[in-house]
């Protein structure tokens, strides 16, 4: 650091006019030190490998107009970094993947609850349990194909984290919509738009304790919104033989007892366990989460909670 504010200065006093390009790996180097240390102008806001920002660009005034982040024409794992000034330029080395999802809308539930008014699959009581959940999913699925597609977008490399393949969607078809002159709808459509980025950075900063790891809380901030930190050191003398011993031994109870056995059966036929409004009120009170291996939706099961739990 001592270097390298030395030299800049020796160049700012013996060249005033010059244009100071800093620019390389500088790894645990704190970035905000550095600008304040040599008075210059960081540019790179992006991380550059994994989320850590190790390859930086520090300028004396802003003479490059665009800074892109790409994929590197050599075998390493830091990206490349593209300083340039003029048109705007396509990013060659950035990598897609096709995503699919289904669109859920509320035109499409009133659909989808309008038509279907009857049990999905009626069960029977007597045939084999895993054939009959089999033909329960299956009729399932074909109700999910029917009313809500499967749709597939592209997300580039290049997209902030917040850009899901439902919002890339959403963006498409809000730029379709300006291009038609259907600037109300589109207006309406980008405060979905917003709605759905805030739902997102909302869950990825619930996953950080903010009362006990305030540092971890910003370092999320600063990776939502794409900028620049300091390096933070992972570097840790723990081994995995440590951690094993560790878990062992908080898991590990010497008073334990094995329960007594129990009988988990009831005799009595005509005793009930499961109800219909049993059945509706766990549906309609699913959470939102990720789709299992079933490749059943949450919200498709809460929508047609009313019809699933008539299955009988």
């Amino acid at each position: 650091m001592l270097h390298v504010e030395s030299a800049v200065l020796q160049i700012q006093n013996d060249y005033p006019e010059a244009q100071i390009t800093l620019a390389g790996d500088f790894n645990s180097l704190s970035d905000s030190e550095l600008v304040i240390r040599t008075g210059l102008m960081s540019i790179v806001s992006q991380p550059t490998r994994g989320d850590r920002h190790l390859d930086r660009i520090y300028v004396s005034d802003l003479h490059y107009e665009t800074t892109k982040i790409a994929k590197s024409t050599v075998k390493s794992d830091h990206m490349a970094i593209v300083a340039y000034t003029g048109p705007v330029k396509r990013t060659v080395g950035k990598t897609r993947c096709t995503h699919t999802f289904r669109k859920h809308t509320a035109a499409q539930h009133a659909h989808f609850l309008a038509d279907v008014t009857s049990p999905v699959h009626t069960i029977c009581l007597n045939g084999d349990p895993q054939e009959e959940f089999d033909k329960f999913y299956a009729a399932m699925m074909l109700l999910l194909d029917k009313y809500y597609p499967e749709q597939s977008v592209t997300v580039t490399s290049s997209d902030p984290p917040y850009v899901t393949p439902i919002v890339k969607r959403m963006l498409r078809q809000k730029n379709n919509l300006m291009r038609s002159g259907r600037v109300e709808k589109a207006a309406a459509l980008a405060t979905k738009i917003g709605l759905a980025i805030k739902n997102y950075n909302s869950a990825e900063l619930s996953r950080v304790n903010v009362m006990s790891n305030a540092k971890s809380m910003w370092a999320k901030v600063r990776q939502l919104t794409g900028r620049s930190k300091d390096q933070v050191n992972h570097h840790t003398t723990l081994s995995a033989e440590a951690l094993n011993d560790h878990y062992a031994t908080i898991s590990a109870d010497a008073h334990y007892t094995a329960p007594g056995v129990k009988s988990t059966c009831n005799n009595s036929d005509a005793c009930e366990h499961v109800s219909e409004w049993r059945i509706f009120n766990i549906l309609d009170t699913l959470r939102p989460t990720s789709t299992g291996l079933d490749n059943i939706p949450a919200w498709f099961l809460r929508i047609g909670s009313p019809i699933f739990c008539s299955a009988s």
